[in-house]
């Protein structure tokens, strides 16, 4: 009997942003990972698999965004850029002008990622305003992964809203 499997091997491509991480709240450093597929045979990595796909992991808690299609080259230019940097084929004021232009780019994606998330939390801001103080601040600060991104948006701004912070 033949044993096969198929396994995801994460590959870390390097430090491309750092920003809050929506969930442990830090200001960390994001990795892009690209997950290659293969088929194991016996446990040994025999047949790849063409479509691999790419994440971004909060190096703090591990938290993950997956990456749209559209999303992904940018980072995946960052990479190069750095690469080139660093085997002297770009001076340092290329590396900055191009790695700015790719930054306008990113934060763009970002803010159109936050406003998706921000419309969808608006159908969990009834369930948020059924929930006691302690709850909200107990899922904001203690529960956050156990949630969406829409879901803690919403709960953020039930606590502004009651000014549970200040």
């Amino acid at each position: 009997m033949i044993h096969f499997e198929l396994k995801e091997t994460p590959v870390l491509l390097g430090i491309v942003d750092t920003f809050e991480c929506p969930y442990c709240l830090n200001i960390s450093n994001w990795n892009l990972l690209r997950i290659d597929r293969h088929i194991n045979i016996f446990f040994i990595p025999v047949i790849p698999l063409i479509s691999a796909s790419y994440k971004l992991n909060c190096e703090n808690c591990l938290n993950e965004l997956i990456l749209r299609k559209d999303e992904i080259k940018n980072y995946k230019a960052k990479i190069e850029i750095e690469e080139l940097f660093s085997f002297g084929n770009i001076d340092e004021f290329e590396r900055k002008s191009r790695i700015s232009e790719i930054d306008f780019l990113i934060e763009n994606e970002k803010q159109c990622r936050k406003n998706i998330a921000i419309s969808e939390s608006v159908k969990w801001t009834e369930s948020t305003r059924n929930k006691t103080d302690d709850e909200l601040l107990q899922i904001y600060f203690n529960q956050r992964f156990q949630y969406n991104l829409s879901m803690i948006i919403a709960v953020k701004a039930e606590i502004d809203r009651r000014r549970l912070l200040n």
